[in-house]
């Protein structure tokens, strides 16, 4: 089973700070839509999978992965052998990387462009150095100080740029990323639970400026236009895939199934269990 879980659900992570978040379950997977900052996972139990497009990529216990940000991907979330999930995200934010960069020596620049949307680190004892000693805070419950945090920002840059040094095309870029579609972002991602503020930042954009360009493209608020699209997604599948109500309104991104139920009638004209 698979849900979509916000970032400040207590029950499956807890973010110490603004820099480091902590995933841990022993219950159902979970999906994260990402990605905001540039971050590095560690995968103590369980396994992460990077959805990229059609292609997936799985990490299991004792992996590293950095995954850059800017990009459409989705992270899931499942339990290993041992059935517990235990990932811990270093999360390298634009107000750290830019006094980083101003501030560190001996910084090499690969000329090499760095298109990859993540990359496996495989610097093992560096890394579990690192993370290892991040886990008696996880553990207790407790928040690293701030300048512990910084610290340990600092260590995974340095792991990173010693793995593969083309990570400082992607680390050190500050310059504001390209907008993208908003009709195929919201095409792809319509059904997750983003805020108007996280859309226009998936695309590249401010908030006033993500509004100005979608009424170029709809006479529909982002909000409106999303749930039609919901209903009509709901719809199709509904009349000519036999789906069952139960079986889609939550994959599709609706709180509840009386939601689901009312905005489809007020749609379509008739309750979504007559639609087959």
């Amino acid at each position: 089973m698979t849900r979509q879980v916000s970032d400040n659900e207590p029950s499956v992570g807890q973010a110490y700070g603004t820099t480091i978040h902590f995933v841990s379950s022993t219950a159902e997977s979970c999906i994260h839509h990402i990605q905001k900052d540039h971050m590095l996972a560690y995968i103590y139990s369980g396994e992460l999978t990077i959805h990229n497009g059609k292609d997936e990529h799985s990490f299991g216990s004792g992996s590293s992965v950095f995954i850059r940000k800017n990009h459409r991907i989705r992270l899931s979330i499942r339990e290993g052998i041992d059935d517990v999930v235990k990932i811990v995200f270093l999360i390298f934010k634009r107000d750290f990387l830019i006094p980083f960069y101003r501030t560190a020596d001996g910084i090499k620049h690969d000329c090499a462009k760095f298109d990859e949307r993540f990359l496996k680190i495989d610097s093992d004892l560096e890394i579990k150095s690192l993370f290892y000693s991040i886990l008696p805070f996880i553990d207790a419950g407790v928040a690293p100080s701030e300048k512990t945090m910084e610290l340990k920002l600092m260590e995974g840059m340095y792991i990173l740029l010693n793995a593969d040094s083309r990570t400082a095309v992607a680390l050190f870029d500050f310059i504001a990323p390209w907008k993208i579609d908003i009709l195929e972002f919201l095409n792809e991602n319509f059904m997750y639970d983003l805020t108007l503020e996280e859309i226009a930042q998936y695309t590249g954009r401010s908030l006033a400026a993500f509004k100005r360009d979608f009424r170029k493209i709809s006479v529909l608020s982002p909000s409106k236009w999303i749930i039609d699209k919901r209903l009509e997604v709901a719809h199709q599948q509904l009349k000519y895939q036999s789906k069952n109500v139960s079986d889609i309104y939550l994959s599709l991104g609706f709180k509840s199934l009386s939601h689901f139920s009312t905005a489809y009638k007020r749609k379509y004209g008739v309750p979504p269990t007559r639609s087959h």
